[in-house]
């Protein structure tokens, strides 16, 4: 029997077409709430919970660059005008911290540290967050350029390491956590483009979709190796524009594929892997979503500005759409029970 929950979620937008920046939705016995404007920000591509906040890698460029305000936004180098924001549960902003030039693609928590990726410059960034105070302070700890273009699209933390996946090297970076320098690699067939992860349960596999090749990888984390590869489209069909988010519910796998507008779900026993099911993700350019424990998945279809709530069954497989909710150019979500 299905126990229904509240939730509480935000989802993180490009702001070039009508977006003013972060937007609060509730979802309750999967139906959406209409969304509301939680803070104004630039280009609040990704968000992450952190110690009650919440945190998003943003532009600062227009705050910057405005004469008439003087801006409350500390910069590492002159020319900075990207980097992360903390919000408290009622939108105001209580601290930012501009540390690189352009923002980056994904964003973690991990310990006292936020983990940035930066997929165009090739930057892995460590910010230090002391939030201990009533007004918690941002220092940047440590910067990594891995490769100029490399794609990083995520960090990961695992045991010592952080995982960064690069998709225009064709593998994932192993970092040194404290040393923070590079100490190892996992290759990919060439054309790959690993772009997100998820472990298994018990951490001895993970799997990575594979952007440009339309796949998804299983990599034993013992031999550090690639070990088996699923084809996600019909025919070893090439994305239009490639797979873009993966979760995890038990030995299930859910991954997002924009330029199908698809959904598929994957059973992963170990290395092996078989798809179950593709489906409409009920818009247009499903960049991200999330999955709830009373069986739902919320996707982010920034093509169609829509959040939609679809069913998932005792089985795992995908439903109907049940809601919808507007949020313009939405590309991430972080949820929260209520």
């Amino acid at each position: 029997m299905v126990t229904f929950m509240n939730y509480t979620g935000y989802a993180g937008t490009y702001t070039g077409s009508g977006s003013q920046g972060i937007y609060r939705f509730q979802c309750r016995d999967g139906i959406l709430s209409e969304a509301a404007l939680f803070a104004r920000a630039e280009n609040p591509k990704y968000l992450c919970f952190f110690d009650g906040m919440i945190a998003a890698a943003v532009d600062f460029s227009a705050e910057l660059a405005a004469k008439s305000l003087p801006s409350t936004v500390p910069k590492i180098h002159p020319d900075d005008n990207a980097g992360i924001a903390l919000f408290r549960p009622n939108g105001e902003r209580v601290q930012a911290l501009a540390y690189e030039r352009g923002s980056s693609c994904y964003l973690c928590a991990g310990g006292d540290f936020l983990y940035s990726a930066n997929y165009h410059t090739g930057v892995l960034s460590a910010i230090r967050a002391d939030a201990s105070k009533d007004d918690p302070v941002l220092t940047l700890a440590a910067q990594l350029l891995i490769a100029d273009h490399a794609g990083a699209h995520q960090a990961l933390p695992f045991g010592e390491w952080l995982l960064v996946p690069c998709l225009f090297l064709d593998r994932i970076v192993l970092v040194d956590r404290i040393r923070f320098r590079i100490t190892g690699n996992i290759g990919f067939e060439p054309g790959a483009g690993p772009r997100h992860g998820v472990f298994s349960e018990d951490l001895r596999f993970l799997y990575v979709i594979g952007e440009l090749s339309g796949a998804l990888y299983a990599v034993d984390m013992q031999s550090f190796s690639v070990v088996n590869r699923l084809p996600l489209l019909p025919d070893g069909e090439l994305p239009a524009e490639g797979s873009a988010a993966i979760r995890r519910a038990g030995n299930l796998l859910y991954v997002s594929t924009r330029g199908q507008d698809l959904l598929s779900v994957v059973r992963a026993e170990g290395s092996e892997m078989r798809l179950l099911q593709t489906c409409s993700s009920g818009g247009r350019h499903p960049r991200d979503f999330v999955l709830t424990e009373d069986g739902r998945l919320i996707a982010a279809n920034r093509f169609s500005h829509s959040l939609v709530s679809m069913e998932r069954a005792e089985n795992g497989l995908l439903g109907r759409s049940v809601s919808s909710a507007a949020v313009p150019e939405a590309v991430s979500i972080i949820l929260r029970e209520q």
